[in-house]
């Protein structure tokens, strides 16, 4: 049967999430602010690396409206137009999304990315056992990112270039202060989609 990605994404102000490479580096995310795009309010997913992802739903579907990396070494906001689908009310074992867009800013066009839903399995991560996650895998012109979602908490795994990072601790009510993270060039872009690299 079908699943609806609304069930696997959270998108509310203050969620967050602290992934692990299993080398001790950390990387935080944090839904903390709007991005204002075409006159809508998209939730900014924010990374303790400096980069950012803009996304919301339209319609059924999850889209990407844009991205961003703000640090030390880069000050780049990405557009995309039309938008990035990610999935739909429909996910389906072996369902595509196919994505040709141009990046506003720069000017780059006929970038690709599509979104292939590969199907469930379960984990065993840092946080827990998670049963049921749905297996994503991002093809886009620079490589390929494997992206596992978990019901009620979004992204609990990703992998690029054969590098794992895992779910340690998730939340909502904004990121704990306490919490500090190391951060890694290896673990940077997470939140990223593999077509990014083209434009930066």
């Amino acid at each position: 049967s079908t699943r609806n990605i609304k069930d696997y994404t959270r998108l509310n102000q203050g969620d967050w999430w602290i992934y692990t490479d299993g080398y001790g580096h950390d990387v935080t995310v944090e839904i903390n602010g709007f991005k204002i795009i075409k006159g809508i309010d998209i939730p900014i997913m924010k990374a303790s690396d400096g980069s950012e992802s803009h996304r919301n739903f339209d319609g059924t579907f999850l889209k990407i409206f844009g991205e961003a990396i703000h640090n030390n070494r880069y000050d780049i906001d990405l557009l995309y137009e039309p938008l990035i689908s990610l999935g739909d009310d429909k996910l389906d074992v072996g369902k595509n999304y196919p994505n040709i867009f141009r990046e506003v800013n720069s000017g780059t066009n006929n970038l690709s990315l599509l979104c292939r839903w590969d199907g469930l399995e379960n984990l065993i991560l840092p946080k827990g056992t998670f049963n049921d996650c749905w297996k994503a895998t991002e093809i886009g012109d620079v490589g390929e990112i494997s992206r596992w979602y978990a019901r009620g908490i979004g992204q609990v795994q990703f992998e690029y270039r054969s590098q794992k990072i895992k779910l340690k601790n998730y939340g909502s009510g904004g990121l704990p202060s306490e919490i500090l993270s190391t951060k890694s060039d290896n673990i940077s872009r997470v939140l990223l989609t593999a077509s990014s690299g083209q434009v930066l």
